[in-house]
């Protein structure tokens, strides 16, 4: 099925395509969104893991419905996150804007987020050495500036915090 957001061909077969995902589909991949799935949680919504029926594995985040964010502005945010592509960023691989939910599908990464390393040194778990430091540290200021400065358009991200960072 193809969608058209904007001006993007989004679900069809280009390269720079998200795919329209069904509520009931992301529902089942991730059990009903119950309590064992969730892996994260901000001021904006929920992020669950989840596998969809082809066997990949995904991250879904499931949107506040209180939120502010309209149907018009959630559709922009799909255009503009569909458009992105760098090695450095969680690339973002479909939605859903099924009745009054809106999720983002994005790949998983298993290695979870920085802060399970900076702050979860328990047991046997070694401190970060500081070569690893500074190419987690080098990743980010090059996926910063590939959105502040190379993506089209501009990107100011708002939200960096080592929770939001992930090992790939």
């Amino acid at each position: 099925m193809n969608t058209s957001i904007g001006d993007a061909n989004v679900g069809g077969e280009d390269e720079n395509t998200a795919k329209a995902f069904t509520f009931r589909e992301l529902a089942s991949a991730t059990k009903n969104f119950r309590q064992e799935c969730l892996i994260g949680e901000g001021g904006i919504g929920k992020v669950y893991k989840g596998t969809l029926q082809s066997g990949e594995v995904v991250a879904v985040r499931q949107l506040d419905r209180s939120g502010t964010q309209g149907s018009k502005e959630f559709q922009v945010e799909v255009l503009v996150l569909t458009l992105l592509n760098h090695p450095n960023l969680v690339q973002m691989l479909g939605y859903c804007a099924d009745g009054e939910q809106r999720l983002l599908v994005y790949e998983y990464l298993p290695t979870g987020s920085l802060k399970k390393y900076l702050f979860d040194i328990s047991g046997d778990k070694k401190p970060l050495d500081w070569s690893t430091r500074m190419k987690i540290a080098t990743g980010v200021a090059e996926g910063l500036e590939y959105l502040h400065e190379k993506a089209n358009p501009p990107i100011i991200y708002r939200d960096l915090k080592s929770s939001n960072i992930f090992a790939g």
